[in-house]
């Protein structure tokens, strides 16, 4: 979908809310995992170690770093260990999972915010993200200070798709489900949030 055409479909359905609840990753903001380790890996254990931070049956990581569980230094030894890799190389991983915001750029949705906030919406974000890694984020967009409020799964320990975080963003912010929409990229959580009541547009925001 051309970036014409993803903010026309914004526009479209947003249309009849009041309420429109983002996603961050890969849907306002570029996560792009083989970049990363590209950029931030040295070559002898890249592909070891992006097997060990990005493989599908490794998603439980991120959600321990998500939720801030662990102390990074703890998160980065665990997948080292686990990949049979030698403690040293847990310093590669412990400085992706401490940078990798500051490789992240807008992607075509986020450009979408301003007509938004200009039409009266109320703006939320709904994240699976760490903290201060957001906060650098969230200063150097400028697309955020339209937000009106914004719940971060490490701050709550708990993460999408539990029903849980989407019930702190209700009652925090006051929000009807069924007045509101949720923009996301991933299926598991548009559908966590149908099933509360939510409007939900899941899509390739790439």
């Amino acid at each position: 979908m051309t970036e014409q055409e993803l903010l026309a479909t914004l526009k479209e359905k947003t249309r009849d809310t009041d309420t429109v609840v983002f996603d961050i990753g890969n849907t306002l903001m570029r996560f792009d995992p083989d970049g990363l380790c590209d950029a931030l890996i040295a070559a002898p254990h890249r592909e070891r170690l992006r097997h060990a931070l990005f493989a599908p049956d490794h998603t439980w990581k991120w959600a321990c770093f998500d939720q801030a569980l662990y102390p990074n230094e703890e998160i980065a030894l665990k997948i080292v260990r686990e990949e049979g890799l030698e403690d040293a190389c847990a310093a590669e991983v412990l400085y992706v999972l401490n940078h990798f915001h500051e490789r992240m750029f807008p992607l075509p949705l986020s450009r979408g915010i301003p007509a938004l906030k200009a039409e009266g919406k109320r703006l939320l974000a709904l994240t699976n993200y760490a903290w201060p890694q957001l906060e650098y984020c969230w200063q150097s967009q400028a697309f955020f200070s339209l937000f009106d409020g914004r719940v971060v799964s490490s701050l709550e320990k708990v993460v999408k798709p539990d029903a849980r975080i989407f019930r702190i963003l209700t009652e925090r912010y006051s929000v009807r489900p069924e007045d509101a929409l949720f923009v996301d990229d991933n299926a598991d959580n548009t559908a966590a949030a149908a099933a509360l009541g939510f409007r939900v547009w899941q899509g390739d925001f790439l």
